[in-house]
């Protein structure tokens, strides 16, 4: 299973703004709604969106970037991956 970082679009003269969704497999980007979604669901759309055009499953969580100030990372994990608490980073 692959990362999909997601990232701000803002709008231009011709399109509106928009979240892309994009990881080494594809791309997919949706219109942002102006009502009631906050910013991480505008984003988790287009990660859904993503999922749904790859036919990808499984429980995604959602991270932002230190270097990545416009977007989220996601990642996948299912039953088969062994969950690691993080301890404090030093």
């Amino acid at each position: 299973m692959q990362a999909i970082t997601t990232k701000f679009l803002p709008a231009t003269n011709h399109k509106p703004s928009r979240v892309q969704a994009s990881c080494e497999a594809g791309s997919v980007t949706v219109s942002w709604w102006k009502e009631e979604k906050g910013i991480s669901d505008q984003h988790s759309a287009a990660v859904k969106a993503l999922c749904a055009k790859l036919k990808w499953g499984g429980t995604w969580y959602q991270g932002s970037a230190y270097n990545h100030p416009s977007g989220f990372i996601y990642v996948c994990a299912d039953d088969r991956v062994e969950r690691v608490e993080m301890g404090a980073w030093k």
